[in-house]
């Protein structure tokens, strides 16, 4: 019996390892400036290329694509039933859904979601900012950046979430003085921006000392957590009561 139990056991492990390299192959990546985190997510499931084997990462990324991508990515439990009345049915509804409810992605002025719509570089740092929980439009942090592309100004409706992304290290290194907020995405940016999203960490805990001169500030953290300390530099945002604060006044009250 334990034989068996083992020969199943090993049997089982060997058709998930072959799932498991078969989903990770993808054949039209090789030497593409994208191919390290279109592989890692390939790895982690959170993409799957198209039956060919290819993944076409430098085609447009539409609506639905990324839902899923971000769904998966960010660990959003799939959701159930007809969201929006054009995608009953559509292949990535759950996922769709599941960005719906959260509010990172929503429907367009008549309701619908068009999944198979493409989706451009201004777009995804909104989208980025929601998961985030940022630059809500009660929050006020952000009128005295500067702009980091000369296609970007002040003005434009999307200029925080687009700073917001680069201040996080979430724009492709490819994304130099100009930005091109409506240009589409394309299937390895996005899957570069989410891998970047992914690797971010969010701790909480409460600010115990600040040493101004050197910069070093003490978290202490929630849950019993180590402390974390965290070194302030000029490019650092810091943001208290929804405006831009400096460091010294965040242990003030």
């Amino acid at each position: 019996k334990f034989h068996l139990m083992l020969m199943v056991s090993l049997s089982l492990s060997l058709i998930f390892s072959a799932q498991v390299q078969a989903a990770a192959t993808i054949s039209d990546i090789q030497n593409h400036w994208a191919s390290k985190p279109i592989q890692n997510l390939a790895e982690r499931g959170v993409i799957n290329g198209y039956p060919d084997g290819t993944f076409k990462p430098d085609q447009a990324v539409t609506r639905a694509e990324l839902a899923k991508m971000l769904g998966k990515a960010l660990n959003y439990q799939p959701v159930n039933g007809a969201k929006f009345p054009d995608t009953n049915g559509h292949w990535a509804e759950s996922y769709i859904n599941a960005l719906g409810e959260r509010k990172v992605m929503n429907s367009f002025s008549d309701g619908n979601f068009q999944p198979e719509k493409a989706v451009n570089r201004a777009q995804l740092t909104t989208f980025i900012a929601r998961v985030l929980n940022l630059a809500k439009p009660e929050e006020k942090f952000g009128e005295d950046w500067s702009a980091s592309f000369v296609d970007v100004p002040k003005d434009h409706w999307a200029f925080r979430y687009i700073e917001l992304s680069n201040k996080f290290g979430l724009l492709p290194p490819e994304y130099q003085t100009q930005f091109h907020p409506d240009q589409s995405v394309t299937r390895a940016e996005a899957a570069w921006m989410i891998q970047a999203l992914s690797g971010l960490e969010v701790s909480k805990g409460k600010i115990s000392q600040i040493d101004s001169g050197s910069g070093l500030m003490n978290i202490q953290r929630e849950s019993g957590k180590e402390p974390l300390m965290v070194l302030v530099t000029p490019e650092t945002v810091m943001i208290r009561n929804n405006a831009t604060a400096p460091v010294e006044d965040l242990l003030e009250g």
